[in-house]
């Protein structure tokens, strides 16, 4: 056969399908060139470049789902403009890529590898059951490698055995042995997982590809058998590794369990140390800590038992002093943990001492409950003197083997207490809750610096508090379904997409602030405290510098954890960071009140108590808690990787030498030797807040020092209120975002304004600085790669085809970083204000504006959080837009939309989860894929529609209804606004935008507000939509026409055009408006009607007052109905009021 350069390459053998062939056949040169231009928008006339794209774009889409997807949307997008070539020219390069022997080459195998983990599934599988992808890519590319004419034809392939002996000379034995039991062990339940996950990419790939070519040829039928066998492919090796994985979590597990075992040993050797060297002699003391260790022993049993009574007689069973019945909390404790607290709490009592004017060990000394003593203890104003006190009181905690949370137990029996003694018929009363949650307050604030301590008493409160009347009951209802509301708003798949997106990101700026730390310490700090003290004849200067160096060797090899991404790759633990966060998280050891607030669901919500909503409405925020679970799992991973490497790295810092002396130098060392009371409350409190600081969770601000923390902690409490988190459902999202921006803001992050940062030292302010500097150089870079002067600052150009994406939920905390970066690019234009002022230039692109967006500034400031689950930035947008002149609605009519859309864009907030099954309908059904118009002319209608637009809905022509909604219109463009590669978005996190024609970049590039180019909003939904359309028909024929005419590019400067361009919108809204009202042909007498009402609502206000007055007149006692409005128009042309 002839391979002619002007042949029909459709009709070559597999022999002629060659580079050689291909590179000189001028019609598949023809095709590959059109395609990659009008898919990947990509041009180029080298015939060698074009056959590698080709290539690589093919081999993409076997391997990577949003590559197939997208092909999917352009062979539709082909159909539904009527571009028969355009569909032929895709299907010919399809077939011809199938035919074709694959190259096994390097350019091969960096192809499918980069579709691989360019591929959400990837990723997926990773953080779900930590499954690889090349099951998936073994799958896809099934075809390619023979496999499925292997299983169609009953092949066999042969292999090698590996024998026992083989792996035991190898020294793999023992390690194969470990992961099969593993696999026994749990890891089977990881390997069915990671199939799924596996298969469900492989299959939906394979889906879109038949869709594709389906959607070419409508006579070929959708092929079952090749999605099927491409799930099962996708699901052997899935399960295979992900099999790996699972043994390898299981094993970490068991070995956790194993050095559990070991350190509750240790710990009942230290309690009965204790007991024996302190307690005893305490208890038998005569004076007033004898008196006061008693007391609070008997307390402590009495709460213990009558907890143990009730647990009991629910079961059924015969009380046993010994019952453990609540795991967590202080009744699980033995009776000498119970009198070492009580030996504890009589040392601190005599410690801080009586109030003034009190006798001590007098009863009125005694009485003053422990909290109120450590409130008043702590409140000193000398922070010397609290320092002492503090370490006075960790030491005393320390030498009775206790932790902060068991102390706290002694609070506890105080609550409960008080329950018998000051309530009315066993409830304690609004009033005097009030004054025990103050107390409690008071202690965690006196205390900030060892973790919240106050959570078991704070449920007792709870639970014995007076509800008071039904109403009372009613608000724990309302308060638990806005509870919920704001978890469901965040079960999105695109959400956990883009807190994981950013978990990685914040890992990296983690590792780079360690990074750089290290250097100045090691380089700068330790060097020169060390020569000043030789110079000196200092030692304690000699010592501080090779603290520091010890402090910089720590921070460096946190800085390589995370470049390794430790504890953060298929979602395996190492075995040091499984067995810490297995004992951070037993009851036994005496944290498990601050694991359970450090590893919760709905960490965005508050504290794990639930008791201030009641048992039966905490289910509600369960079911919230239960769609949350990717996100959780997510989340506490993150958290739990950092909260490993700062014990990691506090113990290799060991700045008492408590560890050096116990023979312990890392982490491992301390697990293994079960000795975790080593690690001190301030120690853990320091580590947990690193890793709620890392996931922008922290909410303790009372008990810091400084105006803003006050202020953030109001902030907080404000808007965690059912009515502030209607505005603000994240509060401390945004209080975190925008300390993490200020933290590494160049110059500003070195200034603690209003204590905001926490008294940071010099070299930790400086290094995130240096990370903050290296922040926007990267974002930048990413401004000028793939953005242009019509992009704004969180729009960036699709580098792999047409349109762009908007970024800006995706970026969350980094888009202040975007949006300074957008701005020193606008500056930093040819003659720009860089230039004008510095004599510098950044790039050669004049045509940029120097104007930055209010909007895009508002969403830096707030660290993108409205856009965080979607919805609630749809609400903020609503009401910026509707309460400026943003809204085009005259006043009269603007309160009424303010109000509809906020109340709908509210009530959709528990909806926002169906978004996910609206972007799988508009994936696989294109006449899902255009946006209904959720407006209406009335209230509840309005409400309604906003409030269900997260449902699947297909929009039609002429809907006029709640179920059958026309399809929105655009100012922008002829024809409705397409919801652009839907579930683009759920994957991936970032927002297609749909291609802008000429028109629309040059108006985004001299900012033109969105006011400036819709039509007046009139009182009729349908004449909007129509004047909309008439406007978008305008821009693109019109208005394209002068944009690209010599008069308009003859203009002097940016300021005349836009001038220019604002004269043509004003003529073409105009003409719109004339348009949508007018009368035509076609308009039934509905329409007539509607429309006279809407020429009605465009008069002014004092126009619309005299014709209402007069018509009344002529119609006494009548009300005005829709078919009056021609009457009130006629009047105003009587009138001369409309000429």
């Amino acid at each position: 056969m002839q391979y002619e350069i002007d042949a029909d390459y459709t009709q070559f053998d597999q022999k002629g399908l060659t580079r050689e062939n291909l590179t000189q056949n001028v019609n598949f040169l023809s095709d590959a060139r059109a395609f990659l231009a009008d898919r990947e928008d990509y041009y180029s006339d080298n015939p060698e470049d074009i056959y590698d794209r080709y290539l690589e774009h093919f081999r993409y889409q076997n391997v990577n789902e949003v590559t197939a997807v997208r092909d999917m949307y352009q062979a539709q997008d082909y159909k539904s403009k009527g571009d028969d070539e355009g569909l032929a020219r895709m299907g010919r390069l399809m077939d011809t890529f199938d035919k074709q022997d694959s190259e096994y080459t390097t350019e091969t195998l960096t192809d499918y590898l980069g579709g691989v983990f360019t591929a959400p599934s990837t990723y997926a599988g990773m953080f779900s059951f930590g499954a690889a992808k090349s099951g998936a890519l073994a799958a896809q590319q099934g075809i390619k490698f023979g496999i499925k004419e292997i299983i169609k034809n009953g092949a066999k392939v042969a292999g090698k055995d590996l024998t026992t002996g083989a792996l035991k000379k190898a020294g793999n034995y023992s390690r194969l042995k470990a992961l099969r039991e593993g696999f026994a062990n749990g890891g089977y339940k990881t390997a069915i997982g990671a199939g799924v996950v596996d298969a469900l990419g492989a299959s939906g790939t394979a889906a879109a590809q038949e869709e594709t070519r389906v959607t070419i040829d409508p006579e070929r039928e959708f092929d079952n058998s090749n999605v099927a066998l491409a799930g099962a492919l996708g699901f052997l090796p899935g399960t295979l590794l992900g099999g790996f994985t699972g043994a390898k979590k299981a094993i970490a597990g068991n070995t956790a369990e194993m050095y559990l075992k070991n350190a509750l040993k240790e710990n009942r050797k230290a309690v009965h140390s204790s007991f024996k060297n302190h307690t005893l002699k305490n208890l038998k003391d005569k004076g007033t800590i004898g008196k006061l260790t008693k007391d609070l022993n008997s307390k402590l049993n009495k709460v213990a038992l009558s907890k143990t009574a009730e647990e009991s007689l629910e079961k059924g069973k015969k009380l046993k002093e010994d019952l453990a019945p609540e795991v967590g909390t202080l009744f699980s404790l033995d009776s000498k943990i119970i009198a070492n607290i009580s030996s504890a709490g009589a040392e601190i009592i005599d410690m801080i001492g009586p109030r003034a004017g009190v006798v001590k060990g007098s009863k009125e000394d005694l009485e003053e409950r422990i909290t109120s003593r450590i409130a008043r203890g702590f409140s000193l104003p000398n922070e010397e003197m609290k320092g002492k006190l503090m370490d006075a009181f960790q030491g005393i905690l320390k030498k009775h083997n206790l932790t902060a949370q068991e102390f706290g137990s002694l609070y506890l029996a105080e609550i409960s207490e008080a329950g018998r003694t000051l309530g009315v018929q066993s409830r304690i009363s609004k009033a005097q809750t009030k004054q025990l949650f103050e107390e409690l307050n008071e202690v965690d604030k006196s205390l900030y610096t060892l973790g919240r301590t106050t959570e078991q008493a704070r449920e007792e409160v709870l639970k014995n508090a007076d509800r008071g009347n039904f109403l009372n009951s009613i608000n724990d209802g309302l308060r638990a379904l806005n509870k919920t509301r704001i978890g469901l708003m965040t079960v999105q798949l695109a959400t956990t997409v883009r807190n994981t997106t950013n978990g990685y990101l914040r890992n990296y700026v983690y590792g780079l602030n360690n990074l750089n730390a290290g250097l100045l310490r090691t380089l700068v700090v330790a060097p020169q405290r060390y020569v000043r003290g030789v110079i000196f004849n200092d030692d304690q200067l000699k010592k501080a510098g090779a603290f520091a160096a010890k402090e910089g060797v720590a921070d460096l090899k946190n800085a390589f954890s995370s470049a390794y991404l430790k504890d953060l790759v298929l979602g395996i633990q190492s075995e040091d960071t499984a067995v810490l966060v297995k004992m951070f998280k037993d009851p036994k050891l005496g944290n498990s009140e601050k694991a359970s607030e450090l590893f919760r669901s709905l960490g965005d919500i508050g504290n794990s108590v639930t008791s201030k909503i009641g048992t039966q409405n905490s289910r509600m925020m369960r079911v919230a808690s239960l769609l949350n679970g990717f996100n959780t799992m997510s989340d506490n991973m993150f958290k739990a990787a950092i909260f490993s490497r700062e014990i990691d790295k506090l113990i290799k810092i060991d700045a008492g030498d408590v560890f050096k002396k116990n023979g312990i130098n890392n982490l491992s060392d301390l697990v293994s030797s079960g000795n975790m009371k080593l690690m001190d409350d301030k120690a853990i409190a320091n580590a947990m807040s690193e890793a709620m600081d890392f996931t922008y969770q922290t909410g303790r601000f009372r008990g810091r020092k400084g105006g803003f923390n006050q202020v953030a902690a109001g902030f907080i409490d404000t808007f965690s209120t059912q009515l502030g988190s209607t505005f603000v459902p994240f509060p401390r999202y945004m209080v975190n975002a925008f300390r993490f921006f200020y933290e590494h803001a160049p110059v500003f992050g070195m200034i603690d304004a209003f204590g905001i940062l926490n008294k940071a030292r010099g070299a930790d302010k400086f290094a995130k600085q240096i990370t903050g500097f290296g922040m926007i150089t990267a974002l930048y870079g990413m401004r000028q790669q793939f953005g242009d002067e019509t992009t704004g600052a969180y729009q960036y150009k699709n580098p792999f085809g047409h349109g762009t994406f908007d970024a800006r939920a995706a970026l969350g905390p980094f888009t202040a970083f975007a949006a300074l970066a957008d701005y020193l690019y606008r500056l930093g234009k040819p003659n720009g204000f860089f230039e004008r002022t510095l004599g510098v230039r950044l790039h050669d692109n004049e045509k940029v504006s120097e104007k930055i967006s209010i909007r895009d500034l508002t969403t830096a400031l707030t660290g993108g959080a409205f856009g965080r689950a979607g919805v609630s930035l749809d609400m903020m947008d609503g009401l910026v837009s509707a309460l400026t002149k943003e809204s085009n609605l005259s006043d009269e009519t603007k309160l009424n939309e303010v109000g509809a859309r906020f109340l709908g864009n509210y009530f959709s907030t528990y909806t926002v989860g169906a978004g996910v099954l609206k972007d799988v309908y508009a994936m696989v059904d294109p006449d899902y894929r255009l946006l209904t118009d959720n407006t209406d002319v009335e209230f509840i209608p309005y409400v309604l529609k906003q409030a269900t637009r997260s449902f699947p809905m297909e929009a039609h022509a002429d809907g006029d209804g709640f179920f059958e909604r026309p399809a929105q219109t655009s100012p922008y463009k002829a024809g409705g606004i397409q919801n652009h590669m839907p579930f683009f978005r759920q994957i991936t996190g970032l927002t297609p935008q749909e291609p802008r024609n000429t028109a629309q970049k040059e108006l985004d590039r001299l900012k033109l507000d969105y006011v400036e180019v819709a039509p007046r909003k009139l009182k009729d939904p349908e004449a909007n939509r129509d004047a909309r359309l008439y406007t978008g028909y305008a821009l693109e024929g019109y208005l394209t026409d002068y944009i690209n005419s010599s008069d308009y590019n003859s203009l002097d400067n940016d300021a005349q055009k836009k001038k220019a361009l604002k004269i043509e919108m004003a003529n073409i809204k105009n003409e719109a408006l004339a348009y949508a009202l007018s009368s035509q042909d076609w308009d039934t007498s509905d329409d007539i009607i509607r429309k006279n009402r809407a020429r009605f609502f465009r008069l002014r206000g004092l126009d619309r007052e005299i014709i209402e007055r007069e018509w009344r007149k002529q119609n006494p006692g009548q009300d005005i109905e829709m078919d009056d409005y021609g009457d009130l128009l006629d009047i105003g042309e009587e009138f001369g009021i409309i000429k």
